[in-house]
């Protein structure tokens, strides 16, 4: 492997970290957040996107609120700092500065309660695990999509390529619906 394709890829799993962890919403005293699903989009040649849907109880007999968080990075705009020798050399030294970010853009958007609501009852209906993907398999590239169902530390996650399994129906709907919602937030674009 070139040191190009070194360099790119040792961003590139950095970049994807943020993306993975996404933008955590604050703690406060006043307030309790919780994910209640995340889910990321990743592609091999354009933006690659991730969306938090969170529960914010606010206490007192609440029902509490929701709130998605959306992360894109620019991985095109990135990628180009490690095309040709000249860019390399620039990008490892920034890199060894410490100065070499991922261009990563935040967008928030606060969701209609009966929508969240909605989407926990029915993410809390499916029932797991969920069977082994018996078509779809075998796919040509594209989109990687992974959902992560559930808090930090008990909850799913599931991947699959491109379209999604067929058997997965009742979880890609629900994916479906809260990316079309979240995606728009605070007007950043995929």
């Amino acid at each position: 492997m070139s040191d190009q394709q070194k360099s790119w890829n040792a961003f590139r799993d950095q970049a994807m970290a943020v993306v993975n962890n996404g933008k955590v919403r604050k703690r406060s005293r006043e307030y309790r957040t919780e994910r209640v699903l995340q889910i990321v989009r990743e592609s091999s040649f354009d933006t690659i996107g991730a969306v938090q849907l969170y529960r914010v109880d606010t206490g007192l007999g609440s029902s509490g609120s929701y709130h998605c968080i959306k992360t894109i990075w620019h991985q095109m705009v990135d990628q180009r700092q490690f095309m040709g020798p000249l860019e390399l050399i620039k990008a490892m030294r920034l890199e060894q500065l410490g100065l070499l970010q991922p261009t990563i853009e935040y967008g928030d958007v606060d969701v209609d309660a009966n929508f969240g609501l909605n989407v926990e009852n029915r993410l809390r209906a499916i029932r797991l695990p969920l069977p082994g993907p018996s078509s779809n398999i075998v796919t040509g590239g594209g989109v990687m999509w992974t959902v992560r169902a559930g808090t930090y530390s008990c909850g799913a996650s599931y991947h699959w390529s491109h379209i999604c399994p067929d058997d997965w129906r009742p979880l890609c709907e629900i994916v479906e619906e809260v990316w079309s919602i979240c995606r728009m937030a605070d007007g950043v674009m995929e």
